[in-house]
């Protein structure tokens, strides 16, 4: 009986296991053999856009890591503030398929080493314009038929409609001695740009920053910072 039941969600999980509200329930109901977010792995959207558009949609690569696992799953979910289904997915690959609540999953749970990309298509609604909350848990699994030696990873991403997200973007810059600090509230663009004292340019950082990142700066001159809605200079 219990291996019937765990094929079954090697096959694809139950609604309901991607960490979200009102249930917050994750995969380790099920599997065991570590806490939940352990050591040597992770789960994630490689290119999740900073902030998204009404009736537009977005092509969202899940990535499932554990280093020489073999088979991997996922469960994702996209709710607003009010806990609503935000949305439509579209299934890209023979991995992955969509549930009548909105759920979007894995499908007979693939084998590979260390990694899965599984492939999906988001698609906004046309009448909503606040935070969009994702729900996400990635399943690495030995592939021994059980549900014991499995890892469980989770996560919760937040992007904002890009009309408000101009409004709710911050961006903090402070010096210490050489090393620039950088804090965002929310992940944002940011490029960073370096002249010496000729004007020579050097790149120094272009891409999305999310929290706190020091950059240490060697040379004498001046450091450009810009975003959206934010321009800095400061003097090294």
């Amino acid at each position: 009986m219990t291996i019937f039941y765990i094929f079954i969600y090697s096959s694809q999980p139950p609604d309901g296991y991607a960490g979200d509200p009102p249930n917050y329930q994750y995969c380790t109901t099920c599997h065991s053999g570590a806490p939940l977010n352990p050591s040597n792995g992770s789960v994630y959207i490689s290119n999740l856009p900073p902030f998204y558009q009404t009736s537009t949609s977005y092509y969202l690569n899940i990535v499932v890591k554990g280093v020489g696992n073999k088979r991997f799953g996922f469960e994702m979910i996209i709710k607003d503030t009010l806990n609503n289904v935000m949305g439509t997915f579209e299934a890209l690959n023979s991995n992955t398929t969509v549930s009548p609540n909105g759920y979007v999953k894995h499908l007979n749970a693939p084998y590979s080493t260390d990694s899965f990309v599984f492939q999906v298509k988001w698609t906004t609604p046309n009448n909503y314009q606040g935070r969009a909350i994702i729900y996400l848990v990635g399943n690495v699994a030995n592939g021994n038929g059980l549900s014991s030696g499995d890892s469980i990873y989770a996560r919760v991403d937040t992007i904002y409609h890009s009309l408000s997200y101009k409004e709710v973007a911050n961006v903090k810059v402070y010096k210490v001695k050489n090393n620039v600090i950088i804090e965002t509230s929310i992940k944002m663009p940011i490029n960073i740009e370096f002249y010496d004292k000729n004007g020579t340019k050097e790149f120094i950082y272009n891409g999305y920053l999310e929290g706190k990142k020091v950059f240490k700066i060697k040379k004498r001159g001046i450091l450009k910072i810009k975003s959206y809605n934010f321009s800095r200079v400061i003097k090294i």
